[in-house]
């Protein structure tokens, strides 16, 4: 997820599709539409990370391991 948002971050460019005004002022309303979206998806990848961090803190609490928790994703994932 965070690597899909860098890269749109870093390739968003709304460019105006013509040189006419209708285009040009087009172009510049969208910008800042794209951006609210991607702060909200931004916001909403901060929330996975609390949330996976938050379910890593209690597995310690457990007593399991980063060992275990890894063995336990590549169980589920097949890896």
């Amino acid at each position: 997820m965070e690597r899909a948002l860098v890269k749109a971050d870093r390739e968003l460019r709304v460019e105006p599709l013509g040189a006419d005004p209708v285009s040009r002022d087009a172009a510049e309303s969208f910008r800042p539409k794209i951006r609210r979206i991607l702060d909200l998806h931004w916001a909403h990848c901060e929330e996975v990370r609390s949330a996976v961090e938050a379910l890593r803190r209690c597995a310690f609490d457990y007593g399991f391991t980063d060992t275990d928790l890894d063995a336990s994703f590549r169980r589920l994932t097949g890896e």
